[in-house]
C-alpha cells in the first residue's frame, strides 16, 4: 500500500468529469461537507463522514471530509501540479513540505474542488488532514 501521487489523486477525484467537483455541477455542493456548503455545515471532524455520497467511480468523501496527503513533494512557484507522464510522484531533494489535495470539513467550497491543492510541513499533523491509499497489483 502507498499514498497516491498528486496526478493519481486528481484523476480519481475528477472521475472523468470536467466540473469543479466530481459529483457534478455547482448544485452538488449540497452533498459535500465543508465550511460554506449549505446544509452540511460541519460542527467538527466527527460530523464529516458520509456513506451515501460517492463520485461516479464509487469513491467516498473525495471533496470535503479531510484534505489528503499525497506522495509528492511541494515545489515552490508551481501554480499547476507538476505532473509526471507516468503518474508517479514528484520527489525532489528538498521535501520539507508535502502536497495535500482536496479540502477538509473546515475549508470553504472553493478549497474542496478537484483542483484544490496546498502544502503542509512533512511532520505537521492536524485534525483536518488524512490520506487515501492505493495498492499496486501485478498484471
Amino acid at each position: 500500500y502507498r499514498l497516491l501521487s498528486e496526478s493519481e489523486w486528481e484523476y480519481v477525484a475528477r472521475a472523468e468529469t470536467e466540473t469543479e467537483y466530481s459529483l457534478g455541477e455547482e448544485e452538488s455542493i449540497d452533498a459535500i461537507i465543508c465550511r460554506d456548503c449549505g446544509e452540511n455545515e460541519p460542527r467538527g471532524p466527527e460530523s464529516v463522514f458520509r456513506d451515501d455520497v460517492t463520485n461516479r467511480w464509487g469513491l467516498l468523501d473525495v471533496h470535503g471530509n479531510v484534505q489528503e496527503w499525497v506522495e509528492d513533494c511541494w515545489r515552490d512557484g508551481e501554480v499547476a501540479p507538476p505532473y509526471t507522464y507516468d503518474g508517479s510522484a514528484w520527489a525532489g531533494e528538498d521535501c520539507r513540505y508535502r502536497v495535500v489535495r482536496g479540502g477538509s470539513w473546515s475549508h470553504s467550497k472553493q478549497d474542496v474542488r478537484s483542483a484544490s491543492r496546498d502544502k503542509l510541513a512533512a511532520g505537521e499533523r492536524n485534525r483536518s488532514t488524512g490520506f487515501r491509499v492505493a495498492r499496486d497489483v501485478e498484471r
